[in-house]
């Protein structure tokens, strides 16, 4: 049986041109993608946010031209990713990566 050929290996952004705001190391990427909380379509956008330029925000509309996904499933990814504060809204569609995400004065008290 064929198999279909790989694509080439990706390139990682060079973080000295200021590409990426958290470091994209094989390790890093295998914990986002082993991580049980989050949805396969987070996932995906996570990795688009932090191969992302950290000088612009990602946008929403950015998102959609780069796959097939309907309105709904980015939303409802981008949701799933500020509720567990890898991304932060800024407005209008746009996002930025949460610097800490351990930064327990980041923690917003429920009243508990």
């Amino acid at each position: 049986m064929d198999r279909p050929t790989r694509p080439p290996n990706p390139s990682l952004p060079d973080p000295t041109h200021g590409r990426s705001r958290l470091p994209l190391t094989p390790v890093a990427l295998a914990g986002i993608a082993g991580d049980p909380e989050l949805s396969l379509a987070a996932k995906g956008v996570l990795l688009v946010a932090l191969s992302h330029p950290a000088d612009r925000p990602l946008t929403r509309g950015e998102l959609l031209e780069r796959g097939h996904e309907a309105r709904w499933q980015v939303d409802a990814a981008l949701a799933e990713l500020v509720e567990t504060r890898w991304l932060a809204p800024i407005g209008e569609g746009r996002f930025v990566l949460c610097e800490d995400l351990d930064d327990p004065d980041q923690d917003q008290d429920d009243g508990r």
